[in-house]
C-alpha cells in the first residue's frame, strides 16, 4: 500500500513539473510571437528601415563665413547636419546641396562618404538661395525616386537667402525638417 502512494505521489510530481515546462514553454513562444511582430513596427537600432534617399541642403553662403560667438556659423551649420545624418542606415543614399554652390554637382554618397563631404565644406563667396537648392534637392531625389524621402535644410533662415516663392508654385509632397544652427 505505501508503494502505491509513493508511487503515486512520484507520478504526481512528475506529471506537474511537466505541466510547469510545458506552461514555461508556451509563455515563451508567446512572447517571441509578440517580440517578432512589435519589430516589424518599431525600429530597432533606428537603422532598420528600407533605403532612403536624404537630401541634405546646407547654406553655405557668404554669410555662413561669419563669427558667431567663438565659432564660424559654417561649422555649426555641418555640425547640425552632421546629427541629421546620425539616423542614416548603410543603404540610405544621400545627397550634399550646398545652397551657396548651385554649380556644384550632387551625387549620391553613403554614410561615410557624405560625412566626409560635409567636413570639406567651406562657406562660398556668393549669397544662397534656399528656395532654389530646396528645389535642386527635390529634383534629385524625384530622379532617385526612393521609398522614403526626406529634404533636411541646415540654415540660419536669413531672410535674403528666402525670396518669394513664384505665384502658382506646388509645394513640393516631400517631407522638409528645417534644423538652426
Amino acid at each position: 500500500l505505501r508503494y502505491l502512494t509513493r508511487t503515486t505521489q512520484e507520478h504526481a510530481q512528475i506529471i506537474r513539473l511537466r505541466q510547469i515546462l510545458l506552461l514555461a514553454l508556451r509563455v515563451l513562444a508567446v512572447i517571441l510571437l509578440i517580440v517578432a511582430g512589435a519589430r516589424l513596427v518599431l525600429p530597432v537600432g533606428g537603422r532598420d528601415h528600407p533605403p532612403a534617399g536624404i537630401a541634405l541642403v546646407v547654406d553655405n553662403g557668404i554669410t555662413s563665413g561669419r563669427i558667431v560667438g567663438d565659432a564660424r556659423l559654417l561649422d555649426s551649420l555641418v555640425h547640425r547636419a552632421g546629427e541629421a545624418l546620425e539616423r542614416a542606415g548603410a543603404r540610405d543614399r544621400i545627397w550634399i546641396v550646398p545652397a551657396g554652390e548651385p554649380w556644384r554637382p550632387s551625387v549620391p554618397l553613403g554614410l561615410d562618404e557624405a560625412l566626409g563631404a560635409l567636413a570639406s565644406l567651406r562657406h562660398s563667396d556668393v549669397g544662397s538661395d534656399l528656395t532654389a537648392a530646396v528645389a535642386r534637392a527635390g529634383a534629385l531625389l524625384d530622379a532617385a525616386a526612393p521609398e522614403l524621402r526626406e529634404i533636411v535644410l541646415v540654415s540660419d533662415l536669413r531672410r535674403e537667402a528666402l525670396p518669394a516663392p513664384e505665384p502658382g508654385a506646388e509645394p513640393r509632397p516631400d517631407p522638409l525638417t528645417v534644423a538652426p544652427p
